[in-house]
């Protein structure tokens, strides 16, 4: 009886298995990207962000122009 019969191997993941852990890391990757994206986008509305800061209403008047006009049309 040699040593490298008490040796217990342990079945290898297969190609299928190493496939779907590198799906779910860049799943992961691209989900950081989209935050990333979406926080610069919401960064660059301007406009809303004076207009939540300066008016008392400001998020309720979104669709409405210089002068109350309603502009949900446009």
């Amino acid at each position: 009886m040699s040593k490298d019969s008490n040796v217990v191997e342990f079945p290898q993941k297969s190609e299928v298995d190493k496939q779907f852990e590198r799906l779910e890391s860049q799943a992961q990757q691209i989900e950081l990207q989209r935050q990333l994206i979406q926080n610069s986008i919401d960064q660059r509305d301007f406009k809303a962000k004076q207009q939540d800061l300066t008016e008392l209403n400001g998020d309720g008047n979104r669709n409405r122009g210089r002068y109350g006009e309603d502009e949900s049309d446009c």
